[in-house]
C-alpha cells in the first residue's frame, strides 16, 4: 500500500507535534555535570592562631588565580589566615578586592592548582519563579562537597530587608556595609552552613549567581543568592581592606563563623549597655516585642491561677477537674491580656540562673552538662523520608533561638499551655537544647530534643527515637506528609486559613475515631505565615472528659504546608492518669530547678521536663526564609 506525499507530511507533522508536547509535559530537571563545576569550587578556611574560625566556599574566577567567596567569613583578627582548599590541597590567599555592599570578597592565589577550571561566565537572565537550580559547597567545612538542589521563590520586593529578622537589620545598620535593599534571590529552600560563597547554577549549570546567608531565625535559617552580575562591580571595586565595622558583619553571619555559633546572644550588646548579660538581652527582647503572656507571668496573672486553683479541692482527683480548672484560668488570662509584663517576678517560667541536675537530661542519651562545642558540633546525620532529605543543621538551646528569632512572642503558645495545665511549678526552659534538622529543598525544619534520634518506622512515619520514645510509652514525637491534590492547592492559594483549619478538623476526627472525648483548646490555635504559600498551623487536643481511660492524653498538633506537600507533626502526652494528677496537685509550687527535691517532686519536674520538650519541638516545625513584614 503507498500513502500519498502530502498525507505522509501530515502525519510525521501531527507525530511531530504529539512528541514535542510530550516533552513540554515533562517538568524541566537539573542537566549539568557536577565534576565539572567541582573542579572550579573550592573550600575556603579562615585560620585565627591554630583555630579554624570559619569556613565557607567559593569558586575560581576568570583566571586561576581568583577566588570568589562570601565577604562575612574573613575576619580581622590579627594572625588571621586565608585558606583555599581542594582535594587535600592548600593554598594561602590574600584579599584583592571587596565589595561589602554585595558582601563578596575577591581572593588572590600566587601558586594556584594547575587543575582548576576557572568559571569565565555567567546567566544575566533572572531565574524564572519555581525554577530549578542548584548550588555545589561544603557543609560546615566537610572534606567532600555536595549539590543542593533548590528552587526560586517568590516575594516581592525581593530585597535583602525582606528576609533579615530585626536582630540582624539592627547589627547590618550599624555596619553601614551590606545593603539592606541589595536585589538578591529569593530561594524556596534553604543553603547549608558552608554554602556562603558557593557556585549557584541553573538547570544548564550556568552561573546565576553567589550562595550567602548564614542568618539565624530561630530555628530557622536564613539564606539567599546573590546575583551574579555583582561579579562586574566586584572586579571593579578599588576597595581592599576590611572596614573598621565589620566585626558588625562577621558577627552576624553566625552560621559560617564558628566562633559565634554558640553565646552568640550573650555577646550581642544593646548599643546603651555596653555589659549586658544574656538574661538582660532576654528582657530586652521581651521589652521590644511586649510579650504579654510570654516569659513571666506577671503579678495579676499568677493571682488568678492562684485564686481559680482554691475554687477546686486541693487534691485534683479526676481529669474532669484538670478541665475545670483549664477553663478557669484561661478566662481569668484573656481579661489581662494587655497587662504590661513584670519581668522581676519569679513564675512559671523563669529563666533563672539555677542548678537544674535532677531534670536537665531527661530527654538525652548523654549524660552530664552538654559542653558548648559538643552542642556546635552538630554532628552531620542525614535521614531521608518521602521526598524530603533532613539534614542535621545544628543544635540550639532556647535562649540562642529567642535572641535571634524575628517573633519571639511566637513560643508563647507553649508557655500558654503550661501556664494552664501544670499551674504553679518552676521549671527553667532557657537552657533546653535541640537539634535542628532542615530538608534544604523546602527549607522544612524539624526540631528534635537534643540527643533524640530521628527514624523512619517502616517507611510511613517519621519518628522520634529515645529512652522516653515508644508506640508503647507515654510520649510520643510523629511526623507524616502527605501530597497536595489539584483541589487542595486551588484551596490553599484562595483561601489558606480555611484550608489549614480544616486540617484541624480533620486531625479531631481522626482522634476521636481512636477514642471518645477529644476535644480542641481553640485559644491554642494560631496560623503563621512563612510566605510565597507557606502556612503553619498549630493547634492543642485533649481528651480530659473522657470517662472511659485508665490515661488521658495531650496531643499539640502542627501542620506546615508549601505548594507541592504538607507536613505534619504531633507530640503525644498520654501520662494523664490518676496517679500523676495526684502528684501533679500535691507538688504544686515546687521549683523544679532546686537540689534538694523529694522523690515525689523529682518524678513530676522529670515529667514536666519532657513534656516540655515535646510540646516546644512540634511548635519549632517551621520553615527557612521566612518573609519579615516591615512594622
Amino acid at each position: 500500500m503507498t500513502v500519498e506525499r502530502p498525507l505522509l507530511v501530515k502525519i510525521i507533522l501531527l507525530c511531530s507535534l504529539m512528541l514535542s508536547l510530550t516533552v513540554k509535559a515533562e517538568p524541566a530537571g537539573l542537566d549539568f555535570d557536577p565534576d565539572q563545576l567541582s573542579q572550579s569550587t573550592v573550600k575556603v578556611l579562615i585560620k585565627t592562631g591554630n583555630r579554624i574560625t570559619s569556613s565557607a566556599t567559593g569558586f575560581v574566577w576568570k583566571n586561576n588565580r581568583q577566588i570568589v567567596t562570601s565577604l562575612h567569613v574573613m575576619s580581622a583578627a590579627p594572625n588571621t589566615k586565608v585558606i583555599v582548599e581542594f582535594e587535600r590541597k592548600r593554598r594561602l590567599a590574600t584579599i584583592k578586592k571587596i565589595l561589602p555592599n554585595a558582601d563578596l570578597v575577591l581572593l588572590e592565589v600566587s601558586n594556584p592548582i594547575k587543575s582548576w577550571l576557572p568559571l569565565t561566565a555567567y546567566n544575566q537572565q533572572k531565574p524564572k519563579y519555581r525554577a530549578e537550580v542548584a548550588a555545589l559547597g561544603f557543609n560546615r567545612g566537610s572534606n567532600g562537597m555536595s549539590t543542593r538542589e533548590l528552587r526560586k521563590g517568590y516575594i516581592n520586593p525581593e530585597t535583602l530587608k525582606a528576609l533579615l529578622p530585626p536582630n540582624a537589620v539592627r547589627k547590618l545598620k550599624q555596619s553601614k556595609l551590606i545593603d539592606l535593599d541589595l536585589p538578591v534571590y529569593y530561594l524556596d529552600g534553604s543553603l547549608l552552613p558552608g554554602y556562603s560563597g558557593a557556585p549557584v547554577v541553573d538547570i544548564q549549570g550556568k552561573l546565576i549567581g553567589i550562595g550567602n546567608g548564614g542568618l539565624e531565625n530561630g530555628a530557622a535559617s536564613v539564606s539567599w543568592v546573590i546575583p551574579a552580575h555583582q561579579l562586574d562591580n566586584l572586579e571593579n571595586s578599588q576597595t581592599n581592606t576590611l572596614p573598621a565595622s565589620f566585626s558588625l558583619v562577621n558577627q552576624t553571619f553566625t552560621g559560617d563563623n564558628e566562633q559565634h555559633q554558640i553565646n552568640f546572644s550573650l555577646n550581642d550588646p544593646h548599643p546603651n549597655d555596653q555589659k549586658q548579660t544574656g538574661f538582660e538581652a532576654l528582657q530586652r527582647i521581651a521589652s521590644i516585642y511586649h510579650l504579654t503572656t510570654g516569659f513571666m507571668a506577671s503579678e495579676a496573672k499568677r493571682n488568678i491561677v492562684f485564686q481559680a486553683n482554691s475554687i477546686l479541692s486541693p487534691l485534683m482527683d479526676s481529669a474532669e477537674k484538670i478541665a475545670s480548672s483549664l477553663i478557669l484560668v484561661t478566662q481569668g488570662l484573656d481579661d489581662l491580656s494587655n497587662t504590661p509584663l513584670n519581668l522581676s517576678t519569679t513564675s512559671l517560667l523563669s529563666f533563672k540562673n539555677t542548678d537544674t541536675t535532677p531534670v536537665r537530661n531527661s530527654l538525652s542519651n548523654k549524660s552530664g552538662t552538654q559542653d558548648s562545642n559538643e552542642i556546635a558540633a552538630a554532628e552531620h546525620k542525614e535521614v531521608k523520608y518521602d521526598h524530603f532529605l533532613f539534614i542535621k543543621k545544628k543544635s540550639r538551646n532556647l535562649e540562642q533561638m529567642l535572641a535571634s528569632s524575628s517573633n519571639p512572642a511566637g513560643i508563647d503558645n507553649v508557655y500558654q499551655i503550661h501556664r494552664s495545665f501544670f499551674q504553679g511549678y518552676t521549671i527553667d526552659h532557657s537552657d533546653f537544647t535541640f537539634d535542628i534538622y532542615e530538608d534544604s529543598k523546602t527549607g522544612l525544619n524539624i526540631a528534635l530534643p537534643h540527643g533524640v534520634e530521628l527514624t523512619v518506622d517502616r517507611g510511613r512515619y517519621l519518628l522520634a527515637e529515645g529512652e522516653m520514645f515508644c508506640q508503647t510509652c507515654p510520649y510520643e514525637i510523629q511526623y507524616h506528609v502527605r501530597k497536595l491534590t489539584h483541589k487542595n492547592i486551588n484551596d490553599i492559594t484562595n483561601s489558606p486559613k480555611r484550608f489549614l483549619e480544616n486540617i484541624a478538623i480533620d486531625h479531631l476526627d481522626d482522634l476521636l475515631i481512636e477514642g471518645d472525648g477529644y476535644g480542641e483548646y481553640t485559644k491554642s490555635r494560631v496560623i503563621e505565615s512563612y510566605g510565597n504559600h507557606r502556612y503553619v498551623l498549630r493547634a492543642l487536643f485533649f481528651d480530659f472528659q473522657s470517662r472511659h481511660k485508665d490515661s488521658n492524653e495531650l496531643n499539640y498538633f502542627t501542620a506546615a504546608t508549601s505548594q507541592d506537600a504538607w507536613f505534619q507533626a504531633q507530640g503525644i502526652l498520654n501520662r494523664f492518669d490518676q496517679s500523676f494528677f495526684e502528684l501533679l496537685n500535691k507538688n504544686r509550687g515546687t521549683d523544679c530547678g532546686k537540689t534538694n527535691l523529694t522523690n515525689d517532686q523529682t518524678t513530676v519536674c522529670n515529667e514536666l521536663t519532657i513534656m516540655s520538650k515535646i510540646l516546644m519541638s512540634v511548635h519549632l516545625t517551621s520553615f527557612s526564609n521566612k518573609l519579615i513584614q516591615e512594622s
